[in-house]
């Protein structure tokens, strides 16, 4: 930040590059990361484990797409 004169004007420095926080996952990948990190807590997880969780790719209002 810089000021200048008296009355205090602000000149806000120029943005940081902000980190990249998108990253082109597999639906195998998203699988092994909610198994690993996430408790399902109302799901049978014996069947879970077998067929593995759904991965949601894509939502237009009520209606969900999985991969």
């Amino acid at each position: 930040m810089t000021y200048r004169n008296e009355s205090a004007w602000i000149q806000p420095a120029a943005p940081a590059a902000a980190p990249r926080t998108t990253q082109a996952r597999s639906t195998a990948e998203y699988r092994a990361l909610d198994a690993a990190h996430h408790i399902h807590p109302f799901s049978d997880m014996g069947a879970l484990n077998r067929a593995g969780s759904r991965v949601i790719v894509k939502a237009d209002g009520v209606y969900l797409w999985d991969s």
